[in-house]
């Protein structure tokens, strides 16, 4: 396992955020409605970029969850799931 944690930002026109270990690139990133920990296909969902940074182009209510993943740091793959 290793620390790590997400990061968001609801502004009203969309939602972006953080997900970092160092930085997580390519972590599935989701609204977990019915808060089970796991991406469901009728959950919101993208990935992040090299920064770990992530957007989803409307307001948001949920909680935001990510999974998988590459530290940038290590080099390792991510496991771990970030809330």
């Amino acid at each position: 396992g290793c620390d790590g944690g997400s990061s968001s930002n609801n502004n009203g026109g969309g939602t972006s955020g953080t997900v970092s270990d160092a930085y997580v690139k390519g972590a599935n990133v989701w609204i977990d409605k019915n808060d089970n920990d796991v991406w469901d296909n009728d959950e919101l969902n993208t990935t992040t970029n090299e920064y770990g940074q992530f957007t989803f182009n409307k307001a948001i209510s949920g909680e935001i969850k990510a999974v998988g993943g590459i530290d940038t740091a290590t080099g390792d793959v991510v496991t771990d799931t970030f809330v």
